[in-house]
């Protein structure tokens, strides 16, 4: 099943490097007996020396970097560990941010259960460049990390109180989330067309009230969202004296395919030449987070 789901992925090949559109819901490595993504490339291809250079987290999709080799794996995982590579990302909240643009950073320290938190501390930080634009009651961000932290983007926007939207870990899978979802795909006409979306009125109905026991209520604050929506959606890099820039707009998740996403995603066609906010500046300043 996922095998197939992965021939039907976007692949370019280079010289030292495939790229593919990662789908989301595969992980990088095997697990539990399942296999992930470089297992599923090396079958596919028939081809044992391929290896990551870098990853995404398993329910985030978008362009995915593989050299071919060792050296060519490393020399294009140096350019990630010296910041040569710029990367860019697509998320969609159901929640107004404090702000609307700007820097998020600071140390991020280790939580509960495999999360992560944002500290007030800047010994090592975490640092992402962000602007966000409206979507019909949700909210479109085009997010330029300028590191490469655990599970750096989603703890950034949870820290400006917008968590991605489908993200169970860090509060975007709540019953309110999936009503502005609703409303957002009834405004859009799609809603018939998405049934992986539970009609949060069907799921209030279904479920138990708030006098029992302590799971019903979290089934009753919770309802299902089709995807976790967070996308690597461009790279650029230099690699060999070769320029490179890949671009891939996200083609799964009822969200990143309607019209008004894809109307207000057409108009930041050039990622790179957008204002970003000053790094060297922010850095300076006191607050964890930063933003105009």
């Amino acid at each position: 099943m996922m095998l197939n789901e992965i021939k039907k992925a976007w692949l370019h090949e280079e010289p030292g490097f495939f790229i593919i559109d990662k789908p989301p819901g595969i992980g990088m490595h095997d697990e539990g007996g399942t296999p992930g993504i470089v297992s599923l490339l090396r079958e596919m291809l028939g081809d044992d020396d391929i290896y990551p250079c870098h990853r995404l987290d398993k329910a985030t999709s978008g362009l995915l970097i593989l050299g071919k080799g060792v050296d060519n794996t490393r020399a294009i995982s140096e350019l990630f560990s010296t910041k040569q590579i710029q990367k860019y990302y697509l998320a969609v909240s159901a929640a107004k941010p404090k702000k609307k643009q700007g820097i998020v950073l600071g140390d991020m320290l280790q939580a509960r259960g495999g999360s992560w938190k944002l500290s007030q501390t800047r010994n090592n930080p975490a640092v992402t460049q962000f602007f966000s634009f409206g979507l019909e009651g949700l909210r479109l961000f085009l997010l330029k990390p300028a590191t490469g932290k655990t599970h750096q983007i989603r703890v950034a926007l949870k820290s400006l109180s917008a968590p991605v939207l489908g993200d169970e870990r860090y509060g975007g899978n709540s019953l309110a989330m999936s009503e502005k979802l609703y409303k957002y795909l009834s405004h859009e006409g799609t809603l018939g067309s998405s049934q992986s979306v539970v009609d949060h009125r069907e799921l209030a109905r279904a479920s138990p009230s708030p006098e029992t026991s302590g799971a019903g209520l979290q089934s009753q604050t919770k309802s299902k969202i089709d995807r976790m929506y967070l996308h690597a959606y461009c790279v650029q890099f230099t690699l060999y004296n070769t320029e490179y820039e890949f671009k891939r707009s996200p083609g799964l998740g009822c969200v990143f395919t309607s019209h008004i996403f894809q109307t207000q995603l057409a108009t930041l066609a050039d990622v790179s030449a957008m204002p970003w906010p000053d790094i060297h500046r922010f850095l300076n300043l006191n607050p964890t987070t930063e933003e105009r």
